[in-house]
């Protein structure tokens, strides 16, 4: 017999007979609760959802889609887009309905909408599904619009953004690289081939191939470089080097690199950077310093130029006197004489002094000269037999005149110059039996020629070459050769290349030197073309005998020295000499002279007045008076007085008797 069941187990039951029904309750209400739930979750949404059967009515929509017709649901089930919207919006929704019908799957396309609450416009990224119920069978569309108004906004600024950054980068010929370390991902931008005339891989590309193309000298740098960031030794590096372009040559570029990404080692993942080509800056450095050397060395040859004119004329007058004094003892002394050859060495070493003074004025371009119109291939031809004589017999000269060259507007001295001083110095470097090669040949310099020699100008130029087959020179000395002072020659001045130099300047011509060690040098001297077709023929024969005259002189001199010497010598060779210590005294013996006066040869450079202004008062009075004008300054400062006009006659201090004689008669007899 069972146990009867007390009040508290009666109460228990009771209990779990209440927790059955509620939980019947509770199942039976959970449908309901299911469904407030989605409807809920719909409305929530902050897109536009709707649902249309397949005629296109209306079965549903949410509170964002009301906002859309401005109306409430209840209003618009039922209806279709034609209750709403004009008929081409109609058959644009009804368009898109039928081909997500038609497709049996989501259909997507892009919507722009006006709210009929206020008026405002949205793009809409626009899904419509069809809906199946639980026997497929087609219960409508399901329509969700999300707006992309400001993401559109946004991508149309990162594409016009994009756009701006690709053509900066396009004017600005700047190639973007990218490195993904981790996956050894490599990826250049087109202009990064572009620059360097390869044709752009689009995608991944090989970074080993751009490590070739650098040049083998920089390589090892690039490498010490990326391998510093590598080695977390730098956030960042930067570098300049050679690239290889497509068509073999080398162009310089610039490179800078930085860490974009760390893994949680702090060891660098990713890695960005540009390029940049920078060979035209390069090019134009190396200009700069090209120009600042020639900045120098002008600046050199102005001091020295400075030196020798300040001086010149004290040295001149000093030289003069020495001269002139020796040659009159020489004159009137007997050469058996023991201090005949005494004297002799006093002249040369007074008129090597004053070659000395010429190079040093030839060098600074400021030496007198008295240019005419040459045929190159005359005054070379009339000097080599004196050239021959100079190098000596075991060296052989070759002559090689070019076809009818180009007329020069120089001095035939200074070519005289040049010549001697070339092959003096290609003898003294020829050990044994060599060869010299003298030729002349028109050239036309053109603009990519003068790009590549800083200093040339374009044009028509005869060109003379010196070159022999001698020891050479190398680097060290070539860029010093031309320096003055500068020489390799235990006993050498260093003037001689110096006063090439000069000369060539003075002329507007160009050299250039090519030489290598054991090869010889060749030395090319471009003069510019003189387009008269008249070339004068250098006298080169030996002087006559001292020519000699009896004409009255007035010499005007404010150097007593080199006024009583002049005096001497002209009455020497039979002259009527007056004199005078300065333009002044000049004036008043002219005046009280009474004879005829032939010439008057007076110094540039006086106090009070200087010889132009005297020699022009005097001819007011004497209109046949003849000039010849005497200076021991430097040309620029005569040629500021006037002096080295076309047709007026200048002789340079110092001077010798033979010189002074043979200009005087030229002189009065007009020649």
């Amino acid at each position: 017999m069972d146990k009867k069941p007390t009040y508290e187990d009666l109460e228990k039951r009771v209990r779990e007979l209440e927790g059955l029904l509620f939980m019947q309750k509770q199942a039976k209400a959970r449908p309901l609760n299911r469904e407030m739930f989605l409807r809920t979750l719909i409305e929530t949404i902050p897109d536009l959802v709707w649902l249309k059967n397949s005629d296109g009515v209306y079965l549903a929509c949410n509170r964002k889609f009301e906002r859309f017709f401005n109306t409430k649901e209840k209003d618009i089930v039922g209806k279709t887009d034609y209750d709403f919207m004009c008929k081409q919006e109609a058959d644009f929704f009804r368009k898109h309905d039928k081909a997500a019908i038609a497709s049996g799957k989501p259909v997507k396309n892009e919507e722009e909408v006006i709210y009929r609450n206020d008026g405002h416009k949205e793009l809409l990224e626009t899904i419509k599904t069809p809906m199946f119920d639980t026997q497929n069978q087609l219960i409508g569309v399901l329509g969700v619009a999300r707006d992309i108004t400001e993401r559109k906004r946004i991508e149309r600024e990162l594409r016009m953004n994009e756009a701006r950054l690709q053509l900066t980068l396009k004017v600005a010929n700047i190639g973007i690289w990218d490195w993904d370390i981790a996956n050894d991902i490599w990826y250049a931008s087109p202009i990064y081939y572009t620059m360097l005339g390869y044709k752009p891989i689009f995608g991944r590309s090989d970074r080993e191939i751009w490590i070739k193309r650098i040049h083998p000298e920089d390589r090892e740098m690039v490498r010490n470089k990326i391998n510093s960031i590598l080695n977390f030794k730098t956030n960042e590096y930067s570098y300049e080097a050679r690239m290889k372009h497509a068509d073999g040559s080398f162009r310089w570029h610039y490179v800078t690199g930085y860490v974009l990404e760390r893994d949680k080692d702090d060891k660098p993942v990713h890695l960005i950077g540009l390029r940049i080509d920078i060979t035209e800056r390069k090019k134009a450095e190396a200009e700069k310093e090209k120009l600042q050397a020639q900045l120098i060395q002008a600046q050199k040859m102005e001091a020295v130029g400075r030196l020798a004119g300040g001086v010149a004329h004290d040295f001149n007058n000093m030289l003069g006197v020495i001269m002139g004094q020796a040659e009159l003892m020489l004159f009137q002394m007997d050469p058996a004489l023991r201090y005949f050859s005494g004297l002799q060495e006093i002249r040369k070493a007074a008129e090597s002094s004053a070659n000395l003074t010429r190079q040093l004025l030839a060098f600074a371009r400021k030496q007198t000269i008295s240019p005419k119109v040459l045929n190159l291939n005359t005054v070379v031809e009339s000097m080599i037999k004196m050239l021959q004589r100079i190098i000596g017999e075991d060296i052989h000269l070759v002559w090689s005149p070019g076809k009818k060259p180009w007329n020069v507007m120089m001095d035939a001295g200074q070519i005289d110059q040049i010549l001697i001083n070339l092959c003096v110095n290609a003898r003294d470097s020829i050990s044994g039996v060599g060869k010299i090669i003298i030729e002349t040949k028109n050239c036309i310099l053109d603009a990519d020629y003068c790009i590549d020699h800083t200093g040339f100008i374009p044009g028509d130029y005869t060109m003379l070459m010196v070159s022999d087959s001698g020891c050479g020179m190398g680097p060290d000395i070539l860029n010093n050769i031309f320096e003055p002072f500068f020489t390799t020659k235990e006993k050498g001045t260093g003037l001689g290349l110096a006063m090439i130099y000069g000369i060539v300047k003075q002329n507007r011509g160009f050299i250039n030197v090519y030489s290598e060690p054991g090869h010889g040098s060749t030395f090319k001297i471009y003069l510019p073309r003189h387009q008269t077709q008249t070339g004068t023929k250098p006298q080169t024969d030996r002087p006559e005998p001292i020519e000699t005259g009896s004409e009255t002189i007035l010499v005007v001199e404010d150097n007593t020295d080199i006024l009583e010497i002049s005096r001497t010598m002209l009455e020497q060779q039979g002259y009527i000499v007056l004199t005078a210590a300065s333009p002044v005294e000049a004036l008043e013996v002219v005046k009280t002279y009474d004879g005829s006066i032939d010439l008057l040869i007076t110094d540039v450079i006086m106090p009070v007045m200087n010889g132009r202004e005297l020699a022009k008062q005097l001819k007011s009075s004497r209109p046949d008076l003849k000039q010849l004008y005497m200076s021991g300054y430097t040309a620029d400062i005569i040629a500021h007085h006037g002096v080295l006009e076309d047709g007026i006659h200048f002789i340079q201090k110092p001077f010798s008797i033979r010189e002074l004689a043979s200009k005087v008669r030229q002189v009065i007899e007009g020649r």
